[in-house]
């Protein structure tokens, strides 16, 4: 269970930033200010397999496969200071931890991604949802209390449907008068589970496409 919870709050390594200028060997990925993300009821999608879980998603059309090394490529070419780096670069480490795992990066922002996480399979039932939730919204607190920064709970809830259970936690975190969202997902379904991690400044929300996500 401690993994689960790592990678959510690895997620404020990255948060508030916006996206680096990029030298000519970083990956393509286009710029912020000029490349505004579509508006989410004009959003395109495309699916999207998930091997490791057999599973697929309807992913935005505007995010794209990104490796942990393609985002190393990128801090390490921005113009962020020495200690931004390697804050950033620790915060790729441990994610590297987390074992096999699937990146796609908003190529406006590439500070907004998805991650989807292998896992052994996971039991969800309504009462174990309610104990990770509240075990999520209290390591939250705590490691987000003593950083000063605000957060707010949006949403936590237990969704189940006759092919897979769903748990879902999302909050908005403050720093500097900036905000970003953080979603968690875990899915199981007869044999298999996936965890997926969003993290975003413009609160895009995947729980149309969680709940139609097909997993064995």
């Amino acid at each position: 269970m401690k993994k689960l919870l790592i990678i959510l709050l690895l997620a404020g390594l990255f948060a508030c930033q916006e996206t680096p200028e990029k030298s000519s060997e970083a990956p393509v990925l286009k710029d912020a200010a000029t490349t505004p993300t579509p508006a989410e009821d004009t959003l395109a999608y495309r699916e999207v397999a998930i091997p490791f879980s057999q599973a697929s998603i309807n992913m935005p059309a505007h995010y794209t496969h990104i490796t942990l090394d393609e985002i190393a490529e990128i801090i390490n070419a921005s113009d962020l200071d020495e200690e931004e780096k390697l804050i950033k670069q620790g915060g790729l480490q441990e994610i590297r931890s987390l074992g096999n795992k699937m990146i796609y990066a908003d190529t406006a922002n590439i500070f907004n991604f998805v991650i989807f996480v292998e896992t052994e399979y996971i039991y969800i039932s309504r009462s174990m949802g309610r104990r990770y939730l509240g075990m999520v919204e209290q390591s939250l607190e705590r490691e987000w209390s003593d950083t000063g920064d605000k957060f707010e709970k949006l949403d936590s809830k237990y969704l189940h449907s006759k092919k897979k259970e769903i748990i879902k936690a999302k909050y908005k975190l403050i720093t500097n008068g900036e905000s970003d969202y953080y979603t968690q997902y875990i899915v199981s379904g007869k044999d298999n589970s996936l965890i997926m991690i969003a993290i975003n400044d413009d609160n895009m929300d995947l729980e149309p496409q969680i709940k139609t996500l097909e997993i064995l």
